[in-house]
């Protein structure tokens, strides 16, 4: 069995049973026997805290990696690194901040890859993507007013036509811009 004794603060020169003169703050292992020999209020006066340690056979540590008294080991003491180290990323495995990938080494298509307007089978094409055609080349589908040519057909159009005439007349000039090759 052995006791752990913390010398007051402010004392200086304080000689305990076990031969070693202390100062206040150290923390000093005294055995049994040692302790025993103190007076309790002794102990009152010299010791900020008393604690019984181990076993049978305990013996005080005289020294911690080579230094003795109150010891306080830095990182280097060690051989740890200090709080502040630094580390590159080459040296922890990482990437290199100048590292790059091409869409193709990450399995995406370059940034100039296209499709064929027929190879999609879904979705809206934006405005800018849809190509202005000449009339002559439209066989079907939706003309806008100001792509119509204007001529007589147009002209005898009004809000009031109905649907039969507006499919003739309509009808009409698309036949005509495919025989003509009209342009608007």
């Amino acid at each position: 069995m052995a006791y752990q004794v913390t010398v007051k603060p402010g004392l200086t020169q304080v000689t305990l049973p076990n031969g070693g003169i202390y100062s206040g703050g150290d923390v000093v292992v005294l055995s049994t026997d040692d302790f025993s020999t103190i007076s309790a209020t002794t102990l009152v006066e010299l010791f900020s805290s008393v604690t019984q340690t181990g076993g049978g056979g305990a013996v005080a540590v005289e020294s911690v990696n080579g230094q003795t008294g109150e010891v306080v080991l830095e990182a280097a003491d060690v051989g740890a690194a200090t709080n502040d180290h630094t580390h590159t990323p080459a040296s922890i495995g990482a990437a290199a901040s100048s590292h790059t990938h091409t869409p193709a080494s990450i399995g995406a298509a370059a940034a100039s890859h296209t499709h064929a307007a027929g190879d999609v089978a879904s979705g809206t094409f934006a405005a800018a993507r849809i190509p202005a055609l000449p009339a002559s080349q439209i066989s079907t589908g939706v003309f806008s007013a100001d792509r119509l040519p204007k001529g007589a057909a147009v002209a005898n159009l009004d809000a009031e036509a109905d649907a039969a005439t507006i499919v003739t007349t309509v009808n009409a000039l698309l036949a005509a811009l495919r025989v003509n090759h009209l342009t608007p």
